[in-house]
């Protein structure tokens, strides 16, 4: 356990180092992401536009402003980390004080700084030309899920999320299970997909809301051989060769969450529904969205609970990705007024 007089010293070199961060940061620019208003601030325009280009903003109510300020090893040097909260080889760090709370990753060598009396985030980082996959393809996550969790807002979740305009079905499933294959057939065609893994959550009167999050869609190369129609809306080629996937949809409004499915794969049957105990659900969405979190764990499964809880659940059984857009509409239609 840290003592209070460590405690103190390591939340006052903080401040110090958000000073520090803020006044090497020159460019503000004010976007959305999902439910929460960003106001994102770094020394040039390149790196706000990698944040700009990616993050897709929601129509629905607003949450509070969420405030960012980026900066790197180049302008702030990594001994201006306190030493206390330095990563030691590859490890992952996580210190939490009465105002702030740290996560430093050594592996991908990113540093973040949250402020809770402010709603500020400083995100470090060692090698500002090697962007590190997750801030490649989902910039700022580590950040949004912090501030979903502030106040019992809700939860950035591990899950593909796809809908129609009455409501929204997110898919969840083991690692190889086809979820992103799964949630990605639906781009591009009659149903919008909100994300392909990450969505936020809010829960609104104890139902939950689906908001979108990101632009971008990552594919494996035998997942786009599969869906061949996505072809024209590759951007670029991400890393481990996966495809970055427009989805070409910037703002767009919550829905409500009308079913969770369960993605495996039978190659053997026609794509189909069937029952599944709602624990299975909660195991699998729940323990992958855990895996993925430093932080704000425990708000995290209750927000991931009642998800489940006030959600119908089902097994989706994929024989061919190119079958699930129509069990998914389906299954939306059943529940859309009449």
């Amino acid at each position: 356990m840290t003592s209070p007089l460590v405690a103190t010293t390591v939340e006052h070199a903080s401040r110090a180092f958000i000073d520090a961060a803020v006044a090497t940061a020159g460019i503000t620019e004010t976007t959305r992401i999902g439910p929460i208003p960003l106001e994102v601030a770094a020394r040039t325009q390149p790196e706000l536009d990698q944040i700009a280009q990616h993050v897709r903003g929601g129509t629905g109510r607003s949450w509070p402003t969420l405030r960012v300020t980026l900066v790197d090893a180049t302008t702030m040097a990594r001994d201006t980390i306190p030493q206390v909260l330095r990563p030691v080889g590859e490890e992952t760090l996580v210190w939490h004080g009465d105002t702030m709370t740290a996560v430093a990753n050594g592996f991908d060598g990113t540093f973040w700084l949250l402020d809770h009396d402010h709603g500020h985030a400083i995100r470090w980082l060692a090698d500002p030309h090697d962007l590190p996959y997750g801030e490649q393809v989902s910039p700022l996550s580590l950040a949004i899920r912090w501030w979903a969790s502030i106040d019992a807002r809700g939860a950035l979740v591990h899950a593909g999320a796809v809908a129609d305009d009455h409501g929204a079905v997110l898919l969840g499933g083991n690692s190889g299970a086809g979820k992103s294959t799964s949630t990605m057939a639906c781009a591009h065609g009659s149903l919008d997909v909100l994300g392909d893994d990450q969505v936020i959550i809010e829960i609104d009167n104890g139902a939950p809301i689906a908001h979108p999050v990101y632009r971008l869609a990552k594919l494996t190369p035998g997942s786009l051989d599969l869906l061949p129609h996505l072809r024209d809306h590759v951007l670029a080629e991400g890393r481990y060769g996966k495809a970055l996937i427009d989805l070409s949809l910037d703002e767009v409004p919550p829905r409500p969450v009308r079913a969770i499915c369960l993605v495996t794969q039978d190659p053997t049957a026609a794509t189909h529904l069937a029952p599944i105990a709602r624990a299975d659900v909660l195991k699998a969405i729940g323990i992958s969205t855990m895996f993925q979190l430093s932080i704000a764990k425990q708000h995290t499964w209750t927000v991931t609970s009642t998800l489940v809880r006030s959600s119908p659940c089902h097994h989706l059984v994929v024989g061919s990705p190119g079958e699930v857009p129509a069990v998914l509409d389906a299954l939306l239609r059943e529940d859309r007024p009449a």
